[in-house]
């Protein structure tokens, strides 16, 4: 058996609410990463966080682990609009690749 990892804290002012913070020690113990979704229940012993599954990544997450030489070809599904993603094509934060996996020259036609 593991031994628990503790931690004591003091409740904080966060906005319209209250925060705890969670330490680095009581985050790896836990296995929490950032963007984790959890469920916060009140039980009859105290306060319990509950994972609710993997982060959510965002598109730059996303795009920062696309490889082109690995995933060439394959189609990453979003409902980003196809105007965001010009956007970001113009900042040089993604690009079009055609299906042979060579650079296109411009987006598709929206």
């Amino acid at each position: 058996m593991q031994p628990t990892v503790t931690a004591e804290q003091t409740i904080q002012e966060w906005g319209n609410g209250l925060a705890v913070r969670i330490t680095a020690p009581v985050a790896r113990a836990a296995h929490f990463a950032l963007g984790l979704p959890v469920r916060v229940e009140m039980v009859e012993e105290g306060v319990l966080l509950r994972t609710l599954g993997q982060p959510r990544l965002t598109l730059a997450q996303k795009l920062k682990v696309f490889d082109l030489a690995v995933h060439g070809g394959e189609v990453m599904h979003t409902k980003m609009p196809l105007a965001t993603f010009n956007q970001l094509a113009r900042q040089g934060t993604f690009r079009w690749v055609a299906s042979s996996g060579l650079p296109r020259n411009s987006p598709p036609a929206s």
